[in-house]
Parts: structure tokens; sequence; C-alpha cells
């Protein structure tokens, strides 16, 4: 932890044998350099958009709505990266997966 959080990142996260190190932009190649410096392995690495409030979406319909939109927009020829900030819950994720 020492190493990136000295490198500039803002957090880190471990999960079993795997860690997240989140940082900003600006960072993320000092922090990159640092983590193979220390030769600790990268699996990946990539900047993406973090939500800073997410909201919850409790009923299926909305759900199936919003997942259906997101497939849309995902397979836009035109579309690099599709990025939300709604939290389904796991059965309503489940339920739509068997749907």
């Amino acid at each position: 932890m020492e190493i990136v959080l000295d490198a500039g990142a803002d957090d880190l996260k471990v999960e079993g044998a795997h860690g997240t190190v989140t940082t900003t932009p600006q960072a993320f190649e000092a922090v990159k350099q640092a983590l193979q410096k220390a030769s600790l392995p990268i699996e990946t690495a990539e900047l993406t958009m973090v939500p800073t409030s997410t909201v919850r979406v409790e009923e299926a319909a909305q759900a199936k709505a919003l997942l259906m939109l997101l497939d849309a927009l995902e397979d836009h020829e035109d579309t690099q990266h599709v990025y939300a900030n709604f939290d389904i819950p796991d059965a309503l994720l489940e339920a739509q997966a068997t749907s």
C-alpha cells in the first residue's frame, strides 16, 4: 500500500490475491511505474470513469430498460465507452440475465 500511496494513488482495495488502485488520471503513469519498479504484477491498467454517487434501481422494469439502453449504446458503432452510475441489486440482475 505504501508503494502506491507514495506514488500518488488515492486508494487501494485488496480482495484476496488482487488489488484495485484508484488514482487521478494525472498520477496514473507514476503509480503504474511505481508498481512495475517494485516488480508487482499488473493484470490490467486502464483509465475509467468512476461515479462519485450512484442511483439505486429497485424496480424490475426500470432495471430492464436501463440494461437494454446500455446494450444499445454499447452496440452502436460510434460508441467507444459507456459509463453508468446506477446500482441494480444482484437478484434483479440475475432475473434479467435469465429472461
